[in-house]
């Protein structure tokens, strides 16, 4: 039964109740994988955060404040904001649970590797790549002084630095972990495994990334022929799988094929959700994205406006994700010289952006370009020029070659 059915189920009830009937040395296991299931495997992570409060009063009850079960809760809390995309709360309940494990002498153990990783990860997702890599590095090596070079937890922070580096587009160091992770993927949990399908689809991303599109598919048809084994055609995980070759088939060009895939991934997840499922937010962006590239612009714009819809239900107006949308519907509008109402949006994602993201992240170098183009086109050319100069000195970092700065380049030789 989806948890998402509030009124057919109630975890909150559940969990008060287990506390009664679980021993407790189970006890906060059973917690800890609740919630991550509610959030993950039945993508409900604002009913996950609903319970968060209930979880934390009984662990603090069962086994006080300062305890290992206690760094767990706050570390499956991170991961529930994780999945709501709100990194800057996550990391402040992932500090949490490794300033406990700390205080407990547990800084040598598998348990702080994966803190490390996991902070990692928040700063990755903020943009913060210095303390991202500094933090992963920890972890990798700190798993292999205790594991070695050829263990499952390395493997994971191969796959890790693999993929920081993919977004530094330091192809071929994230090739190298990549593969490394994969083989030691296989070697411990075998082909069939989702370790082994998240590899192959980040080695799917990295290949679309520099456009060798045929090699992409491969990789990411590989992890879909895994999720299919391990769940059958109606899961979550392979509706992402045909979400992921329909995004692929759309930059190279084949956007019937998109399609196809797109509207499998669709068609899955209503059949799982109902239609108003948050999973359906990024394919419904990916289908406004794909109507984009074919300038149908008014399909894109009604997908763009469907994930939206979605968004603001159950995130609010305020929200990163719904910030995502709003960006979405910006750069249509610009394609369509809707200028005032693109310059509406990207002003709502740029307020929002500069509270999630680093100063410097990409992103909102990439919105102030958004920004710097609608306004000349409405006339306000000093406005403008402020915006460019603005993308640009946060873009420049990534080289003087790279695309976004030499468009800065180009715009700022307008006047």
């Amino acid at each position: 039964m989806l948890i998402a059915d509030k009124e057919k189920f109630t975890p909150i009830i559940y969990i008060s109740e287990s506390t009664k009937v679980v021993p407790k040395r189970f006890l906060a296991t059973l917690l800890n994988e609740l919630l991550i299931f509610i959030s993950r495997d039945l993508n409900s992570p604002l009913i996950a955060l609903e319970c968060t409060t209930t979880v934390l009063e009984k662990i603090s009850t069962v086994y006080g404040t300062k305890t290992k079960e206690m760094a767990d809760v706050y570390n499956s809390l991170g991961g529930i904001l994780y999945d709501l995309k709100r990194y800057k709360e996550a990391l402040g309940y992932l500090e949490k649970s490794f300033d406990i494990k700390k205080e407990l002498g547990l800084t040598q153990t598998e348990s702080a590797a994966l803190s490390y990783n996991n902070m990692g990860y928040a700063y990755r997702k903020i943009g913060d790549k210095k303390k991202a890599f500094e933090l992963y590095r920890k972890a990798a090596e700190l798993r292999k002084s205790l594991f070695g070079e050829n263990s499952l937890p390395y493997a994971d922070s191969c796959f890790a630095i693999g993929s920081l580096f993919m977004d530094s587009s330091k192809n071929d160091s994230a090739e190298k972990l990549l593969r490394k992770s994969l083989k030691l993927y296989i070697t411990h949990r075998g082909e069939v495994s989702n370790r082994t399908a998240d590899c192959y689809g980040n080695l799917g991303i990295l290949y679309s990334s520099i456009q060798d599109y045929k090699s992409a598919i491969e990789f990411h048809t590989k992890a879909l022929t895994i999720r299919k084994k391990m769940y059958g055609e109606l899961h979550l995980d392979v509706a992402g799988g045909y979400r992921n070759i329909g995004n692929t088939y759309s930059r190279s060009g084949d956007y019937s094929k998109a399609l196809e895939m797109l509207f499998k991934a669709v068609e899955i997840q209503i059949a799982i959700q109902g239609e108003n499922a948050i999973s359906l937010i990024s394919t419904y962006n990916n289908l406004g994205a794909t109507y984009d590239s074919m300038q149908d612009y008014l399909n894109a714009i009604d997908y763009y406006q469907k994930a939206l819809v979605i968004c603001e239900a159950n995130f609010g107006e305020n929200s990163y994700t719904t910030a995502e949308c709003l960006n979405n519907l910006a750069v249509t509008y610009l394609s369509m010289n809707d200028n005032q109402k693109a310059l509406d949006c990207l002003q709502k994602v740029l307020s929002c952006w500069q509270k999630q993201y680093h100063p410097t992240h990409k992103r909102i170098g990439l919105c102030c370009i958004n920004i710097g183009c609608a306004l000349y086109k409405l006339g306000r050319k000093a406005e403008s020029h402020d915006s460019f100069q603005k993308a640009y000195d946060i873009l420049k970092s990534l080289g003087e070659d790279d695309e976004n700065v030499l468009l800065c380049r180009k715009y700022l030789g307008y006047f």
